[in-house]
């Protein structure tokens, strides 16, 4: 056992998710352990246990991990080493507490939920909605707690908060963490979520975004169907998360209607491979909009307002090109409710298009 959480220097609610990090990187649960810590216990038979428990709890077992506690206590009173079995106590009532507060989440459990987060619009964020609700099944949580769960990680969004909602005062450390390393590396923590709520779902007999999944129907030349089926749900996980942003309505046009609006990336997919799930990387936009943006007739500045081309104000005029187009020039998009487009994205594609130098 560690000797810095034998000292009371390093409780084990502190280290609890930076050891779960580490293990979910790959290394083995005791290389995982923080420094300094197993290598003169490796020997005693409770250090195995404490191991083992700390391993079902990161597997998202809570319950089962509260069952090995008991299994420690009774290595701990019979065979543990004198010096090791104080510490080991004192670990197994650290563990035993954490385990049990309201607000203790693991971090594929967090992660899980940031999936459903991502894919929901913000007014869905509640305790009767069916992906809430089958989420708190799965993790033997209430459906209340894992919507107070996405409104908390909602509330970590600058753009959330600029309307003034800021959850409700119960943004953990791991929260905190989470969302940090998702805007430093999008779509590496996007998949990672994927990857937990898919766990989850396999591990109760559900295909794992079964909606996006019914909608490939076909398949590129020369690419796998497994490759392609992967792009493809990658490509309706993002157009999801914008659609749910923009709650389905054009941010230049105010059309709304799920079947005539597109998710446009602003940086296309091909120039940025570590931005393609981010949904600041995406606008909501009618095909006609999507498609002017796209050939650089018109674009949006990074403060937020519409410029159309010069070539498009001096080509021949109608009055539908001045109703659909040319009179949003200079108007600001209607703002999404989460995840605002990022200057630096839109700033790349009216510099590609000549708007700004």
């Amino acid at each position: 056992m560690s000797s810095a959480v034998g000292n009371g220097n390093l409780k084990v609610s502190a280290a609890f998710h930076d050891i779960e990090r580490r293990k979910n990187a790959g290394q083995t649960l005791f290389d995982a352990w923080p420094t300094g810590g197993g290598q003169d216990n490796n020997g005693d038979p409770a250090f195995g246990q404490i191991l083992l428990v700390l391993e079902v709890l990161i597997g998202g077992q809570t319950a089962r991990a509260l069952n090995r506690l008991q299994t420690v206590r009774g290595v701990l009173k019979h065979r543990a080493g004198g010096c090791f079995r104080v510490m080991g106590q004192s670990v197994c009532e650290e563990i035993e507490a954490m385990v049990s507060a309201p607000n203790f989440w693991t971090r594929r459990e967090t992660l899980a939920a940031l999936h459903v987060y991502l894919l929901l619009p913000f007014g869905q964020l509640h305790h009767r909605q069916p992906k809430i609700t089958q989420l708190a099944t799965w993790i033997g949580r209430t459906s209340n707690s894992v919507a107070l769960k996405l409104v908390n990680l909602a509330s970590l969004d600058p753009q959330v908060r600029s309307r003034g909602l800021h959850g409700m005062g119960n943004v953990s450390k791991l929260d905190q963490q989470i969302w940090s390393e998702l805007n430093e590396s999008w779509d590496r923590v996007a998949l990672e979520a994927a990857a937990e709520y898919g766990r989850l779902a396999q591990g109760h007999g559900v295909t794992p975004d079964e909606g996006l999944v019914d909608e490939l129907l076909d398949f590129d030349e020369g690419r796998s169907r497994s490759a392609t089926v992967e792009v493809r749900v990658n490509q309706a996980r993002f157009r999801k998360a914008v659609l749910a942003s923009y709650n389905a309505t054009c941010c230049i046009s105010g059309l709304r209607h799920e079947k005539l609006v597109i998710a446009s990336h602003i940086v296309p997919w091909s120039e940025d491979t570590q931005n393609r799930l981010n949904p600041q990387n995406g606008l909501c936009l009618s095909a006609l909009h999507d498609r002017a943006y796209d050939q650089g007739l018109i674009t949006v500045m990074p403060d937020f307002t519409v410029r159309t081309s010069s070539s498009l104000r001096a080509g021949a005029r109608s009055d539908f090109m001045a109703t659909s187009l040319l009179r949003f020039d200079m108007q600001p998009i209607h703002m999404p409710d989460r995840f605002r487009p990022a200057p630096e994205f839109l700033a790349r594609h009216a510099r590609r298009f000549g708007f700004i130098a």
